[in-house]
């Protein structure tokens, strides 16, 4: 944690001119050239491409009726969907398989986030939910 934390260059091709960083060291920048190398261009409409597959497959294992049933929130529905789908393009089934719950768990985790965040917003505290500048 202590080589990511310390990583002061930036994410752009130069860095940053008071950083200390050697070149193989840059983390951050690194990081941000390979997303973007691998999302762009013929590697975005692969990316797309293995999203859709795995949402169908997703979208067909849900066990779906002959019957319209009311759901309170299609985003609540379709929320797991679309992580999981997400999870499997960018990692692989390989990688879902083996963390299963990984999913499941993130999403807990941002719903406890969100009902914090409302909570202390509705008690007054404007800090806790100003975004950071």
């Amino acid at each position: 944690m202590k080589f990511f934390e310390a990583d002061d260059s930036g994410i752009t091709y130069d860095p940053h001119p008071q950083s200390s960083r050697r070149p193989e060291d840059r983390v951050f920048y690194l990081m941000h050239k390979a997303t973007v190398d691998c999302l762009a261009g013929s590697h975005l409409t692969l990316a797309a491409q293995s999203f859709q597959r795995a949402l169908e497959k997703h979208m067909d294992a849900v066990p779906v009726g002959h019957e319209w049933v009311d759901y309170p929130d299609l985003f609540d529905f379709l929320r797991p969907l679309i992580s999981h789908s997400t999870v499997e393009a960018m990692c692989g089934s390989d990688f879902v398989s083996r963390f299963s719950r990984l999913c499941r768990r993130l999403l807990a985790i941002q719903q406890q986030h969100a009902q914090v965040v409302t909570r202390q917003a509705s008690m007054g505290d404007a800090r806790s939910v100003a975004c950071p500048r």
